[in-house]
């Protein structure tokens, strides 16, 4: 089990978690980018109140990207090389 926990987090440091080996600025496009890309995530996070330029998501923002990309050191397992 993974000590990865549901609360509040600033854009760029949940980017930061999911893409760890690129620049924060970086990671956050790409973060944004899978977002956009993903039409059910982005469709439960505007229905959860996200907007594209909001600089913190909320705790249920958070549990819904984790139900769609994963817990972050899974998703960048996964998504790296």
């Amino acid at each position: 089990m993974s000590n990865f926990s549901i609360r509040p987090y600033g854009v760029g440091e949940l980017a930061a978690l999911y893409f760890p080996h690129i620049q924060q600025s970086s990671a956050v496009n790409q973060l944004r980018r899978w977002i956009v890309e993903s039409p059910f995530l982005l469709e439960e996070l505007q229905a959860a109140g996200w907007k594209r330029y909001r600089k913190v998501f909320s705790p249920k923002q958070v549990a819904i990207i984790i139900e769609h990309l994963g817990e972050p050191e899974q998703a960048a397992a996964k998504f790296s090389g």
